[in-house]
């Protein structure tokens, strides 16, 4: 089996690496990463067997790397982090593998050893995200997205509105640029407070909106600063005038 190290301490990813190979099982190092944007590169090009992967990074955690891994990859994932106590109740009740810091070798070859005696039980990224309940747990700061076969991170400032169409997501930026995004327009709305769900295909930054415009029957359509205008839902009109306190 092989796996790779996604830790953005470096004394911290040579210690664990260290230990991996000191254990009875010969596991193959496919590479390592600091930070999740690089992991999900490793994970995308070498498909590894087990991810050592810690939670507490900078920018992207471990947690938001896991909702922009490939939906039908199986692997392990072995949670590493310092104590967390309700992480660990989550992991403990899901019977997630997870390592405390510093990580000791004791607990390190117990669990290398319950993953290979289980090679067949790997879980998809999907399934981690669905137990552990992350898709509402937090507020993102940017959203990753893809471009040319490459996944990049736009800061939310550079977003003017985000569509779904042909149930896929479409981000469309400042700079006149639409990109693709795995997350849903339900799953974006909770997560985005700044934003507001115009109609049911579409959300739109709040301070992005520089005019209302009446539309037929009492209908509303907005402007945006770029000019783009989109409908409102009649249902949402109300709530849209209050969130813009007009």
């Amino acid at each position: 089996m092989n796996y790779l190290l996604i830790d953005d301490e470096e004394l911290a990813r040579k210690r664990l690496q260290t230990l991996i190979e000191e254990c009875e099982q010969k596991l193959t190092c496919l590479g390592e990463a600091s930070n999740a944007m690089d992991g999900i590169k490793l994970i995308h090009k070498n498909k590894p067997d087990i991810i050592f992967l810690d939670i507490q990074m900078p920018e992207l955690s471990g947690f938001d790397m896991l909702e922009l891994l490939p939906k039908d990859h199986l692997i392990h994932i072995v949670f590493v982090t310092a104590y967390d106590e309700f992480a660990l109740q989550a992991f403990e009740a899901h019977a997630m593998d997870y390592l405390l810091k510093p990580v000791k070798k004791s607990r390190l070859q117990d669990t290398i050893s319950r993953i290979v005696a289980q090679n067949s039980s790997k879980r998809s990224s999907s399934d981690f995200i669905n137990k552990l309940g992350l898709r509402t747990n937090l507020h993102i700061q940017r959203i990753a997205v893809l471009h040319k076969q490459e996944t990049i991170l736009l800061s939310l400032d550079s977003i003017l509105w985000i569509e779904s169409r042909d149930t896929i997501t479409y981000v469309h930026s400042a700079d006149g640029n639409s990109y693709r995004c795995d997350r849903t327009l339900d799953d974006l709305e909770q997560r985005l407070p700044q934003f507001f769900r115009l109609h049911r295909s579409y959300l739109a930054q709040i301070n992005q909106i520089v005019k209302l415009i009446p539309w037929f029957n009492g209908g509303l359509k907005v402007e945006l600063s770029d000019g783009t205008q989109l409908e409102v839902a009649k249902r949402r009109v109300s709530d849209l005038k209050r969130a813009l306190n007009v």
